[in-house]
């Protein structure tokens, strides 16, 4: 684990251009893809903030430890898991296509607030509490779980129960490992204490 108010190694900004660069090439992908439809513009658009986000991101504060990023991992692979079983974008249906796009809105949303404190596996950096973040405390899986959600619709029946179960077993590791991890930060309390919801204001 990297020590608080420790400088970061030299490699990192590098890595954190291949992330870049990696990403965007998931963005071009989901604009060719023959299955996505308008969902792959929507993807693009998503990939596209979270490549700009690698390069703008500030250092890191802690890291998470090996086991901590573990966890996270089947929350970070559930989203592709449910596009690779829904079928063709342009079979969903409307409900599907609804939800699909409320969510990316809501993850985009949350990416761009981010900003500078992005990041997909477990690692303090800068707290961020405005926008989305003044309400719940991760928008972003709130956003990724509404799209896995239509996905599911997509699915069907009991497999797509299943799927969002999963989801949001998995989504809900993921974000205790980072709030274990976000703890150390002084503010956390404070901000845990106002915001206590993790995805819905009022419910949960």
């Amino acid at each position: 684990m990297t020590a608080p108010g420790a400088a970061a190694p030299s490699w990192r900004p590098r890595l954190d251009v291949v992330f870049a660069l990696a990403t965007f090439s998931l963005a071009v992908l989901a604009l060719r893809s023959p299955t996505l439809g308008w969902g792959g513009v929507l993807l693009a658009v998503l990939y596209t903030l979270a490549a700009a986000a690698f390069l703008r991101r500030g250092p890191r504060l802690a890291d998470g430890t090996l086991a901590d990023k573990a966890a996270a991992l089947p929350g970070i692979a559930i989203g592709a898991i449910a596009l690779s079983v829904a079928g063709p974008f342009w079979t969903w249906p409307w409900g599907a296509w609804a939800l699909f796009g409320a969510g990316g809105v809501v993850a985009g949303w949350s990416l761009r607030t981010l900003r500078d404190a992005f990041a997909v596996l477990p690692a303090r950096r800068a707290l961020i509490t405005r926008g989305p973040y003044a309400w719940v405390r991760h928008p972003m899986y709130a956003g990724e779980l509404t799209m896995v959600a239509g996905a599911a619709v997509a699915v069907g029946g009991v497999a797509g129960v299943a799927l969002v179960a999963v989801a949001v077993a998995a989504t809900g590791l993921r974000l205790r490992v980072e709030e274990r991890v976000l703890a150390a930060d002084p503010e956390w309390a404070a901000y845990a204490a106002r915001v206590r919801w993790w995805w819905v204001p009022g419910f949960v």
